[in-house]
């Protein structure tokens, strides 16, 4: 991103779209494709003819006097496909130059601009013979051949000298001490006609540098800088990029910027990762990667775009909330998509690995044009070729910062010819550092040797069992690039959006055109009727048929992804064909073109867990298997039933996993021949459950084509459909926190049979879904007089309800009487408001403010959520008297973030702690990620002790923000590693959780009792403590509500001032934590308890300070949440009616309460942050 420049995309005027020749104009969004702006304007297309014809987007832009003294830029990412290309009426560049997709190109336009501009581009459509996005066989090719401006059109403003490139190369020498070393390239362009003196200047969180420079005029430059150049590019300890399963991924930020003389002429930054990624070819020819020494499995789906580029970010965010539910650790991206970079920077923040590289578009002449050359595809002639090179130059410079990109695939179905290879190769030695993938298909090069990949398919139903059997084709070894099980059915609600309702059922010519575009195979459902019936029987109609469907695309997609888990290390990589879809479809995808998952999805859910129990098909085994970054000891249980639900086994036994290193558990060769039931479970961890049956499917293996291993004979699944029926009940309870809407589903099963396939949906007034929501489970069975419990989240802001379907299941609503929000001293009337009262007040003594100016101890008390009005109504409620009310001095704060008017805890609790605003959901950064010193820290290397007690998760926003560093909140894994390494004596919260179960399998309690930590887990062994360091964890996540968990606050906070008080002083940390979650759930009881469970806790502490003489103590907040408001009441009855205006944060300044020496310095108002600078002025 510059800190320099205008973008179209932004801020400059707005587009407009027409027909070459037409009056007609359309409102336009750039990156689009011309059907895409149509679509967007609700014009049907009857004839794509329409699209022979040469469209114009135009844009018109004003620019001031000022902006005209600049030196201007304007890129083009991606024209598709021939462009004209004119600014206020001179040509910039015409159509037959100016063509191919994947070129970037740049114009000096210093001289062209004036105050009002226009820019217009002429394009027409790719034909036959171009080298186009390639959606191939996958989905139908879109009308326009996605003609358009389909990436970003930026107008660069700068300076004399312009950066108009950084790079950043990291080497992380995990051989010696796991420093790293980092390679940057700055490219500098010299707009001017004169040399120019200067130097680059760059900044990250390793420190600062800069290295002279000199320009010739128009040169331009690219500067090398490494640590022999710049000390400061090396670092002895980097936070290192990690896959998510694996650790963080955790990312750093590079400035770099040019000066002449006093003028900063151009700046740029980049986001950029430290890691090591590697790949080499095993000894039994498989490609295998290595993450920072560490094998992995590649455990991915392929990528496509929507037909017509209307992705949005939005649409994107939520794509990436399924892969990462899922479980996955890589996308392969077969075209390098997206129309601009957000979806690799998704990759980048949420530690998912992108592999890169062509389509089998230009590999095919039906599909490209160009003559096919035998396993050399389609791009043999100088210009086609020349063209490919730009291509593949462009696109490597356009994504190589990005830490997820770890390989790049110049072929698909085919190997590059050797003369175009030479020229990748030689571009790539220039560029880049990655591994080299020369195809995904199982092929040799002359030039680059063995891809070490496979793509035998198959792309067509086989069953769970296929994986385990087969060892020619796509089994389970090796490098499975592309594979899958053909169709993998929507849900009913999205088959009735696609089928007209006449058409239904029996499926037929209306299903076809959903199916792929194949003219060979999978382009209708046979299949999958054949499987269907031959499995589970005849369907009855579409209701049976869809859950047949699904119980088939569960179990296959599921063992495709196990069998490469268990026959680890013999696998290194599968994907699955394909995670989305382009428009909708009944093929090739793990969640619909409505944002919907498929059966399949938590297949691969279940299949992907770190540590999971998984049978295996074949030998009849049970297999613990570990990719958790730690060797980890597990409790297995196991539960064997047969066809009518009778119990076989019930067993369980301690299990050793070791990394990457699969264990069997079990052995239930002795059930071979039986239709069975099993249940697999981990102690607090995942379970899976199967229906193995008698009968296997048989294969003819010896008649496996390109998309599938045919089936002699299929499962015998009947005794799936022939289930006893059992009868559950389902209870929800909704609530709201920061992510939005939570739903938990609480399944009891009280027959005596298993409770199959049980499918929840999220479901609007009128019938639709509600998407995207992420299920923790779904598809789930319920063993016999048991209960099953799986969350939703939905962050869409509309009225939905939990519905629920079952494959053998009678199934009961138990409607939610809404005692979770009915505190032990609340009565809520849902009404004109809500109605508390207080039956148990409290009575508040006068405590008296010391004198004095020596501030030796600092105490800042945070009332999470606590606004002026939670403050009135607790004021109210217990009578009109507070501990509050014993504070001489009362100032206000304003709470907003940097980036977000309406804050969040880690924002607002990093300003607090360390004095310097940030960005809405960064921890102790700054608005770079650059981590920025608290007071707690600051504290401790003047040697004074420090401590935190919170009621919360101590990993979580406000207790980390004191302690920690991190550009997101969420996680809560990381953020718990970083407590080690904090120097804090006192540590008392919850979230234990994050300290010892955790995906990386580390024990982070028992490392800090290593350290020296006296742990402790109960309020009798606090009190008992003697000594510091002390760590306590009193839950699995938050602690109880106030009335349940009793004073433990108090007592806390009574235990760190008895063991943190000495000579030199102190710095504490309390947080009253709760408020806020009750305020987002609109519980006003329950946000009342907390209240008062806080001013109690600083009653306690002015009790001491008051004593001490020389402890200042603040007590303000991070935000205010709920928009409460007061209506009505009684002081006398200690009641208040009040009510909520949103279950979010609002936005009103929120008080600072000061007693104690320099007190008075905290009156008037003042920024969130200037109470921690206030503070860092005083505690000295």
């Amino acid at each position: 991103m510059h800190s320099l420049f205008i973008s179209l995309l932004l801020i400059l005027g707005s587009w407009t779209l027409s027909k070459e020749g037409s009056l007609q104009e359309y409102p336009a969004t750039v990156p689009s494709t011309v059907a895409g702006v149509l679509m967007d304007n609700g014009v049907k297309v009857d004839d794509k003819s329409i699209f022979d014809d040469a469209w114009v987007y135009t844009c018109n832009f004003d620019l001031t006097s000022k902006d005209l003294a600049k030196f201007h830029r304007l890129r083009f990412d991606g024209l598709n496909y021939r462009a004209d290309v004119y600014l206020n009426s001179t040509c910039l560049a015409s159509a037959d130059t100016t063509y191919g997709v994947f070129c970037v190109r740049e114009f000096d336009v210093t001289k062209l601009l004036k105050k009002h501009n226009v820019l217009k581009v002429r394009l027409t459509r790719a034909h036959s013979g171009d080298l186009n996005i390639g959606f191939v066989d996958w989905n139908p090719r879109p009308a326009d051949e996605s003609m358009g401006i389909v990436r970003d059109v930026t107008l660069y403003e700068t300076g004399s000298v312009a950066v108009t490139d950084l790079f950043v190369k990291p080497e992380l020498n995990l051989d010696t001490d796991e420093s790293a070393d980092l390679e940057v390239r700055v490219t500098l362009r010299n707009m001017s006609r004169k040399p120019v003196n200067g130097e680059v200047r760059g900044r990250w969180a390793g420190g600062e540098f800069m290295f002279p420079v000199s320009l010739a005029a128009s040169e331009t430059k690219e500067v090398v800088l490494t640590p022999k150049e710049c000390k400061n590019l090396h670092t002895a300890k980097p936070s290192i990029w990690w896959t998510r399963d694996l650790g963080k991924p955790y990312l750093y930020t590079m400035q770099a910027s040019f000066v002449a003389g006093k003028e900063t002429t151009d700046s740029r930054e980049v986001k950029f990762g430290i890691r090591k990624i590697e790949s080499r070819i095993d000894s039994h020819g498989h490609r295998v990667f290595l993450l920072n020494g560490k094998k992995i499995l590649i455990k991915g789906a392929g990528w496509t775009d929507n037909v017509n580029l209307r992705d949005t970010h939005e649409s994107l965010d939520a794509q990436m909330e399924h892969v990462l539910n899922m479980g996955l650790n890589t996308i392969r991206f077969e075209n390098i998509w997206g129309k601009d970079q957000y979806i690799y920077d998704l990759c980048d923040q949420n530690g998912v690995m992108a592999l890169v590289g062509w389509s089998c578009q230009w590999e095919w002449e039906n599909y490209c044009g160009l003559p096919e050359t035998d396993k050399y595809g389609c791009i043999n002639d100088e210009t086609t070729m020349k063209l490919a090179a730009r291509y593949f130059r462009d696109q490597v410079k356009w994504l190589r910062n990005h830490p997820s990109v770890i390989g790049w695939m110049t072929g698909s179905d085919r190997i590059p010819n050797p003369e175009l290879e030479t020229e990748y190769l030689r571009i790539y030695s220039e560029l880049d550092y990655r591994p080299y993938i020369n195809s995904a298909k199982a092929m040799t090069s002359k030039i680059s040797g063995k891809s070490g990949t496979k793509m035998e398919g198959p792309y067509e139903y086989v069953g769970p069992d296929y994986w385990y059997y087969d060892t020619e084709a796509g089994g389970a070894f090796g490098f499975n690039t592309e594979t899958g099980v053909g169709a993998n059915w929507p849900q009913i609600e999205t088959i009735r959006t696609m089928i007209p309702e006449s058409e239904l059922w029996p499926l037929g010519p209306a299903y076809s055109k959903y199916c792929t575009t194949s003219s060979s195979a999978m382009n209708s459902t046979k299949m999958l009727e054949n499987v269907v019936n031959a499995q589970y029987g005849e369907a009855d109609g579409i209701e049976d048929f869809t859950r047949k469907a699904h119980a088939a695309d569960y179990d296959a997609t599921r063992a495709m992804f196990e069998a490469f888990r268990v026959n680890l290390p013999n696998t290194t990589g599968i994907v699955q064909w394909m995670l989305n879809s382009a428009c909708p479809s009944l093929y090739w995808q793990l969640y619909d073109n409505n944002l919907t998952p498929t059966a399949s999805y938590y297949g691969v859910k279940k299949a992907c867990a770190p540590i999971q129990l998984i049978f295996n098909y074949k030998d009849y085994k049970v297999y613990a298997v570990n990719e958790s970054s730690k060797d980890k000891d597990i409790k297995a249980y196991i539960k064997v039933y047969d066809a009518q639900s009778n119990l076989l086994v019930d067993t369980s036994d301690h299990v050793g996993t070791e990394r990457r290193h699969p264990k069997a558990a079990f052995d239930l060769d002795s059930l071979r021949g039986r239709d069975i039931f099993v249940a697999l479970r981990i102690r607090d961890g995942q379970d899976n459950f199967y229906c193995i049956p008698a009968k296997m499917t048989t294969y003819k293996f010896n008649k496996t084509n390109w998309y599938v291993t045919p089936a002699e004979e299929y499962a015998d699944m009947h005794f799936v459909s022939d289930m006893p029926r059992a009868a559950v009940s389902y209870k929800v309870v909704e609530s709201v926190d920061n992510l939005g809407k939570l739903w938990t589903v609480t399944l009891t099963n009280d027959s005596d049979y298993i409770s199959y396939q049980n499918v929840l949906k999220l479901v609007r007034p009128d019938g639709s879904l509600l998407e995207p929501a992420i299920w923790s489970d779904n598809f789930v069975a319920v063993l016999p007089h048991s209960e099953k419990t799986v969350t939703c989240r939905c962050d869409r802001k509309e009225n939905a309800r939990v519905a629920m379907t079952g494959w053998n299941t009678d199934i009961t609503l138990i409607p939610d009487d809404n005692t979770r929000d009915k505190s032990k001293y609340a009565e809520h009337v849902y009404g004109d408001g809500d109605k508390y009262v207080a039956s148990a007040r409290y009575d508040v003594p006068v405590i008296k403010e010391p004198k004095g100016k020596k501030v030796k101890n600092v105490i800042m008390m945070i009332g999470d959520g606590m606004g002026l009005e939670q403050i009135s109504c607790a004021w109210v409620a217990n009578g009109g008297h507070l501990y509050l009310d014993n504070f001489p001095v009362v100032g206000l704060s304003r709470t907003y973030a940097t980036d977000k008017l309406i804050t969040d805890s880690s924002a607002g609790g990093s300003a607090l702690a360390t004095g310097v605003k940030t960005r809405y959901g960064f921890i102790a950064v700054d608005e770079d990620g650059l981590p920025v010193k608290s007071i707690l820290a600051d504290a401790h290397e003047r040697g004074l002790r420090t401590g935190v007690s919170v009621v919360c998760r101590i990993g979580d926003a406000t207790p980390a923000a004191f302690c920690n560093h991190s550009i997101s909140r969420y996680d809560e894994e990381g953020l718990a590693a970083q407590y080690l390494d904090c120097g804090a004596d006192f540590l008392i919260g919850g979230g234990i959780k994050f300290f010892k179960d955790r995906s990386d399998g580390r024990d982070i309690v028992e490392e800090m009792k290593a350290k020296g930590y006296n742990f402790v887990d109960t309020r009798e062994e606090l009190a008992a403590s003697e000594k510091l360091p002390i760590l306590g964890l009193f839950a699995d996540t938050e602690m109880a509500p106030a009335l349940d968990r009793g004073p433990i606050l108090e007592e806390s906070a009574v235990k760190a001032l008895e063991l943190l008080d000495n000579d030199k002083g102190f710095f504490l940390m309390i947080e009253g934590s709760s408020i806020d979650d009750h305020c987002h759930h609109n519980q006003v009881g329950y946000a009342m308890e907390e209240l008062f469970d806080f001013d109690k806790t600083i009653g306690k502490v002015l009790e001491w300070a008051a004593k001490d003489g020389e402890t200042l103590v603040i007590v303000t907040a991070d935000h205010a949440t709920g928009g409460l408001t007061l209506l009505g009441g009684s002081l006398e009855k200690g009641e208040i009616k009040v009510n909520f205006s949103t279950s979010g944060h609002n936005g009103i300044m929120v008080p600072v309460y000061a007693f104690g020496p320099h007190s008075e310095d905290f009156s008037g108002t003042m920024e969130n942050a200037e109470v921690a600078n206030r503070i860092k002025a005083i505690f000295k």
